[in-house]
């Protein structure tokens, strides 16, 4: 009878077991439940359920579970797309929901986060590999703006770590949004000084892909994106600037910034949106 319990117990996913046996019979229900709906759930079903772990005090216990989980669905090989978008969503209601303590978590958080955002192996539509990519970085941001004074060397490696993959996907611009959404997820101060003195390089090599590929080999749909994600850059940079001269706080970190050289990259910003249009 022992055996019996024990093995009820016990959780299997990815042919690999853990014990639930020291969940509270509830929370144990709840988390199989959880794990049923991931796999073979309805949508109405799924948000229920995210819902809950977003808004629920008392399922912090299930927390070290869907770290493990959320792992293995990011590791396999054969990764089912839908399911990554859901361990986003996962993602960002553990770190939405204020009954949480997230903080010793996000080490195991972030390389999943990370591997979203600038990583080679995610397989699907582009489109569902943007996505994730956005919805990562939103939730970087989202950690840092909540807890940033407590992983400030984290924030430092990061900012790190992205900057150099920026630099890589020079060589190859349709693996640019990746760290330019990594990066702009820090504020403003972390744009102005790790993407603005960029992004005429970004466009130079862009207008280069026109020139040096044939048509069939590029990316339209990802480079409109990258062109459409730039303006946004710029935008929102120059929205902040004009803001500070409302604000009685001064932000000093503008104050060194060549303006004219941002605003003279609408036109090849539209120039080169007009030859996209020509494939």
């Amino acid at each position: 009878e022992k055996k019996k319990n024990h093995k009820k117990k016990n959780f299997k996913f990815f042919k690999k077991s853990f014990s639930l046996s020291l969940l509270p019979k509830k929370l144990r229900i709840f988390f199989q439940y959880f794990i049923k709906v991931i796999e073979k759930g309805n949508q109405k079903e799924q948000n229920a359920c995210l819902e809950s772990l977003s808004d629920d005090s008392g399922l912090s216990s299930i927390i070290p579970y869907l770290i493990i989980y959320l792992n293995q669905i990011f590791s396999i090989k054969n990764q089912n797309i839908i399911k990554l978008k859901f361990g986003i969503k996962i993602i960002y209601a553990l770190v939405w929901n204020n009954f949480y303590k997230i903080q010793p978590f996000v080490h195991q958080i972030f390389p999943i986060l990370i591997n979203c955002i600038v990583g080679k192996n995610i397989s699907g539509e582009k489109e569902d590999e943007q996505i994730l990519k956005y919805f990562s970085a939103k939730i970087i941001g989202f950690i840092f703006f909540r807890f940033g004074p407590s992983f400030a060397g984290l924030q430092s490696r990061l900012i790190f770590l992205f900057s150099k993959h920026l630099l890589n996907s020079l060589e190859n611009v349709n693996d640019l949004l990746g760290p330019l959404l990594g990066l702009t997820s820090f504020g403003i101060k972390i744009t102005e000084l790790y993407v603005l003195p960029f992004l005429p390089l970004i466009l130079e090599k862009i207008e280069k892909e026109f020139f040096s590929k044939k048509i069939e080999s590029i990316d339209i749909k990802s480079l409109k994106n990258l062109l459409d994600f730039i303006i946004n850059i710029i935008t929102s940079y120059l929205i902040q600037k004009n803001l500070q001269n409302f604000s009685s706080n001064s932000l000093t970190f503008f104050s060194n910034f060549d303006l004219e050289k941002i605003y003279k990259l609408f036109p090849l910003i539209e120039h080169l949106k007009k030859k996209l249009k020509t494939f």
